[in-house]
């Protein structure tokens, strides 16, 4: 991970947000905006304006293929911290809101202000200005993970209320609910993946479990995915709520008692952006008649080839929950697993077994058409991406 820290004024940031379109707060795991009231956001107008320390603000840095009118890249930021601040003063500074009435007066430079009851327009110039012109600490982190985008999220908000995970819990309903926990207890999510404490203490195992529950769903064409965010992990939940067919939690079962035999030993790998895709993967093999054994030595390899360029990574980094980055891993494990596997055989040489870059270009026309018609529900572009996509190591 990259840090780097810039001012920006309050005008600066706006305009990135309004107007250059390069500001985005859809950053998953903050909390909805909206959760402030007009007191409290008052406040923070009269804090900037007395010298009140405001805390630095956290965003991701990253180049999307953004060009100004000048036709030169831009980067993209997208807030991870400090949502509900920048976007009241943009609502204040928009006159969507009068400054409560419980605003206490300022005095500047030996004149007194009233604030209590005015608008953003209402307010002397002076007062416009120093409101437009207050700079910003704002730390830009830049090659970073989600993992370690949620772990700073988390320590900076630590103390914070039940996490959407842990409502998404409740959601499940009891019975469910004791379901879940029981696989979450069992082998393969104590003893083979790999959580840190402070995921734990998120309820990231049962956040995982869920989101492989939902990829398992979409195989079957019975959910629609549109994330695996942990907003629409509480949705996918609520949706359930102890209906959970028997047919599907027998499935479920026979694909950790598989993942419990074909491991036994904790893997770095079979890490949180991982673990759902890799449950999809052993109910793939499991469908094939592939041995347990055999599944982890495949799992092995494919892990050991794991690098920052590899076309895998491509899809873990920042914005790993987005459908388009959960369907871009599905369909590079895939294609590697039928390969390794030889699941398309008649499109592949006798010497693939080790999988080297030309081997894939070779065939991919082929493997491409193979893809389709498998169970793996990727769309359309995505399978077309594969045929310019970089070797996986």
């Amino acid at each position: 991970m990259k840090k780097s820290t810039i001012p920006y004024n309050v005008a600066q940031v706006k305009k990135m947000y309004e107007k250059s379109g390069i500001l985005d707060f859809d950053c998953p795991i903050q909390r909805r905006y909206g959760m402030w009231d007009d007191l409290k956001k008052s406040l923070l107008v009269h804090s900037m304006l007395v010298g009140f320390v405001i805390p630095p603000f956290y965003m991701t840095k990253e180049n999307k293929g953004t060009r100004d009118a000048k036709n030169r890249p831009v980067s993209n930021y997208s807030c991870i911290d400090g949502q509900h601040r920048l976007r009241s003063l943009f609502s204040f500074i928009n006159d969507e809101f009068p400054l409560h009435e419980e605003t206490p007066d300022v005095e500047i430079d030996g004149d007194e202000y009233k604030l209590a009851g005015l608008k953003f327009s209402e307010l002397p110039e002076e007062i416009q200005q120093m409101i437009t012109s207050y700079t910003f600490t704002i730390y830009n982190l830049e090659e970073c993970t989600d993992e370690e985008i949620e772990e700073m999220f988390f320590r900076l908000n630590n103390g914070s209320n039940l996490s959407k995970t842990q409502i998404a819990n409740v959601k499940l309903g009891m019975e469910l609910a004791a379901f879940v926990k029981k696989i979450l207890s069992g082998k393969f999510f104590e003893d083979v993946c790999h959580f840190t404490l402070a995921q734990y203490r998120r309820a990231a195992d049962e956040k995982t479990l869920l989101q492989a529950m939902m990829l398992l769903d979409m195989k079957d064409g019975d959910y629609e995915l549109v994330s695996i965010a942990e907003g629409q992990v509480t949705k996918y939940a609520e949706s359930l709520h102890d209906s959970y067919s028997d047919e599907k939690r027998e499935r479920l079962l026979g694909i950790i008692e598989y993942l419990e035999n074909a491991f036994d030993q904790k893997e770095k790998f079979m890490k949180i952006v991982n673990i759902p895709i890799f449950i999809y993967m052993a109910d793939e093999a499991i469908n094939n008649g592939i041995k347990a054994e055999d599944f982890y030595k495949w799992f092995e390899i494919f892990a050991d080839k794991y690098n920052p360029d590899c076309a895998y990574a491509q899809y873990c980094s920042t914005g790993s929950i987005k459908k388009e980055k959960v369907e871009g891993r599905i369909s590079v494990m895939n294609k590697d697993f039928r390969e390794y596997f030889k699941l398309d055989a008649e499109n592949n040489s006798d010497d693939t077994e080790e999988l080297e870059p030309e081997d894939t270009e070779e065939n991919e026309d082929e493997s491409d058409e193979q893809m389709i018609e498998s169970k793996t529900p990727l769309t359309d572009d995505f399978m077309d991406d594969l045929e310019n996509e970089i070797p996986f190591c």
